[in-house]
């Protein structure tokens, strides 16, 4: 069975794209985030990305891409903040639970407009893990963290991920309310179809979900810390 590590194709949001930091934000960020306790030697000097997740306002998702040799990466990510009234930067460790988003949302004011919802699923479909993994959202045909092989693939006489491959799509739209998205997902080894509940302080569940096919030979493994 074929393993994916999550390291080369980062997080992506579909209009936000990442812009490396200049070496002003690279001094800045090296001083501001503490480096992990076990972190491995390095083998060469970490790369730092930034981008503006559209349903967030003074907040930056920063990537630290991180080579480990031996063809060992492993990017981290961290969502900083501004607060433009004490002036102060506050940053936040992605890690695989819904604690630090939950924090932030508390804190700051989610902008989840009708455009922005699908960018906060998949956002946090990615960085809230479950036992095997993240419930990756399948949101644009061929995603290159699936390999092409497993989109083109006839497994076991069912049909490939292309021939099942559908956008998510809105089924309930309330607009004081929570918003209800279908939509496929990647977990661990399993494609699935799978109906959300986004609600405005940014709390999401997952109310169903029907195994479309199982014991893919890929295991989407994406790692988010040491």
């Amino acid at each position: 069975m074929m393993s994916g590590i999550y390291n080369i194709v980062r997080f992506e949001f579909n209009n936000s794209p990442w812009k490396i930091a200049n070496p002003q934000q690279k001094r800045f960020l090296g001083k501001a985030i503490p480096p992990l306790p076990n972190m491995p030697k390095e083998v060469a000097p970490p790369v730092f990305w930034t981008c503006t997740p559209p349903f967030y306002q003074n907040v930056n998702l920063i990537c630290i891409s991180h080579n480990l040799g031996e063809d060992e990466k492993i990017n981290l990510y961290y969502l900083q903040h501004y607060s433009p009234e004490d002036k102060e930067n506050t940053f936040h460790f992605l890690n695989g639970l819904s604690h630090p988003i939950h924090v932030l949302n508390s804190k700051i004011s989610l902008i989840l407009a009708p455009e922005h919802i699908l960018d906060y699923l998949c956002f946090f479909c990615f960085f809230v893990h479950g036992e095997s993994g993240p419930f990756y959202v399948l949101r644009n045909r061929e995603d290159p963290a699936i390999p092409q092989s497993i989109w083109a693939g006839d497994f076991f006489g069912c049909d490939s991920l292309n021939d099942l491959f559908r956008e998510p799509c809105v089924t309930v739209a309330n607009p004081e309310g929570s918003t209800r998205y279908s939509t496929l997902i990647y977990y661990s080894n399993v494609l699935s179809i799978a109906d959300f509940s986004i609600q405005p302080d940014g709390m999401i569940m997952m109310e169903e979900s029907e195994s479309l096919l199982s014991d893919l030979p890929f295991t989407l493994n994406i790692s988010l810390k040491i």
